[in-house]
């Protein structure tokens, strides 16, 4: 037998034992598609995703489940996807910069510039709101704030809302004392009840005691205004300039998603966002959708952790 016919033998032979190593992203999707939401049932990041989820499948032609994985701010649905194989069949939804601020506040097994970001399809900006009764003006709320501590409530300390108050307070020297919150109903609550002073949340959350005259907005986070509350100013329109972070909603995967699958899905959430009938649905519920593709929704994580790095000292001594 000649050494060719030999190395062929043994060839075959590991092939046979062993199999040939997955193609991952050949022939994609085969099979059902899995997401896991890393809040409890019922949240706008739930609702938003099941509502996304009935266009996806009518693209990718298979069945899409919800696993809603709460819990550790998101960090136990975020390290699961983390360690599972890169074929494109589990996959993560995430807010930001609540991802980025999740592996700062406790132990998590993930690196969040390491995941595959896959599509962004809601931006939204958090907005501070006080009782009716109180400030009228955001100048007022500043001027108050650099002379005693104004008590503001968020959804949690190292949330999307803690950050925005942080860049606030921190660049304008806002004096402030955080009251957490489990969920925004409770927070809002508190807001009208006056057991807090402010509160800063994102605008669905305030949108029916901004309705019923109990709120007011008085600041949108963002360099856009807010489509729910276009009358209430942004930074630079009410005279004031420091850094915003939007909130972003999107989808990612484990490490090293292979570019044909990503290719795949961000076609999806394309054609999702051409649907007339999925702008029915956003419109009706006041979202605010935006088209941010794989490369771009990377870079946006990018930039949102090198400004949690720059205020990192300021949110852990603020807890």
């Amino acid at each position: 037998m000649g050494r060719k016919a030999g190395l062929l033998i043994v060839l075959g032979f590991f092939l046979l034992c062993f199999g040939t190593p997955p193609v991952y992203g050949k022939g994609y999707p085969e099979k059902d598609i899995k997401i896991y939401i890393p809040v409890g049932p019922g949240g706008s990041m739930d609702f938003m995703t099941r509502g996304a989820a009935t266009f996806l499948e009518k693209s990718l032609k298979v069945r899409i489940f919800m696993e809603n994985t709460s819990g550790s701010s998101g960090g136990i649905a975020y390290n699961r996807v983390y360690k599972m194989k890169p074929d494109g069949y589990n996959l993560v939804v995430f807010g930001l910069p609540t991802l980025l601020l999740t592996s700062l506040n406790q132990q998590v097994a993930f690196k969040a510039e390491e995941f595959s970001p896959i599509f962004g399809w809601v931006a939204d900006q958090q907005i501070l709101f006080v009782h009716s009764d109180s400030w009228k003006t955001f100048d007022e709320f500043v001027t108050s704030g650099r002379k005693e501590p104004i008590v503001v409530g968020v959804t949690g300390i190292m949330s999307a809302s803690h950050l925005a108050t942080v860049v606030m307070a921190e660049t304008l020297k806002v004096k402030i004392r955080f009251v957490s919150y489990p969920g925004g109903g409770d927070m809002m609550a508190a807001l009208a009840g006056k057991h807090i002073q402010a509160v800063v949340t994102l605008p669905l959350t305030a949108l029916g005691l901004a309705r019923a005259g109990k709120v007011r907005g008085l600041l949108t986070f963002g360099t856009e205004k807010s489509t729910a509350f276009p009358e209430v100013p942004t930074p630079k329109s009410a005279g004031h300039d420091f850094t915003t972070v939007p909130w972003l909603l999107g989808i990612m995967g484990p490490p090293k998603l292979p570019d044909a699958v990503v290719t795949v899905l961000e076609s999806a959430f394309k054609k999702m966002l051409e649907e007339p009938k999925y702008h029915e649905f956003a419109a009706e519920r006041k979202i605010n959708t935006i088209s941010i593709p794989s490369k771009q929704l990377g870079e946006e994580i990018k930039r949102q952790s090198k400004i949690i790095v720059t205020h990192e000292k300021y949110l852990k001594e603020s807890k």
